[in-house]
């Protein structure tokens, strides 16, 4: 069944999450292999939480971080495949009459990457998006409407690429 906010998905998150098996690398040291996963979602700014900050670092970049809130459309159970604020590289769309994100979401990366391609024109912002789980409701409407969620969009400023 696919979400009522499907039509108002604007947002699209890739996470790595670990595979099962390890790998063994080139120097013999085992490490965590990883899938992708692009998950869609609809979000908002939170009105509740309005935390716009700006933070500079050393190197001079400047970072805004800004709250949001929001479902996810697909899959819709992505909270339940992350760790708690796990954090994922996310681009937030324009919408305008004739696009959409897939309802069903992306079934691979290849994919996911030839969409961005295509579509690079509707790319509103792109950054890092920390993921703060919330529980689930008491009623079970998840199962129609996608998994609640809040977290922190992190993006560099725009003049941050020209210095």
């Amino acid at each position: 069944m696919t979400s009522p906010f499907a039509s108002f998905a604007n947002c699209t998150v890739v996470y790595s999450l670990p595979s099962a098996e390890p790998v063994i690398g080139p120097t013999g040291n085992l490490f965590a292999a990883t899938t992708q996963l692009v998950a869609v979602a609809y979000i908002t700014p939170d009105p509740q939480r309005r935390t716009q900050s700006n933070s500079v670092f050393a190197d001079g970049m400047e970072l805004n971080r800004i709250a949001y809130k929001g479902r996810w459309i697909a899959p819709s159970d992505t909270p339940r495949r992350l760790e708690p604020e796990q954090t994922g590289e996310a681009i937030i769309w324009r919408l305008q009459p004739g696009f959409r994100l897939p309802a069903a979401g992306f079934a691979d990366m290849a994919t996911y990457e030839a969409f961005v391609a295509a579509n690079e024109g509707q790319i509103a912002e792109q950054g890092k998006f920390v993921a703060a789980l919330a529980p689930p409701g008491a009623f079970g409407v998840e199962t129609v409407l996608g998994d609640r969620f809040e977290g922190i969009f992190l993006v560099k400023t725009l003049w941050a690429d020209e210095v």
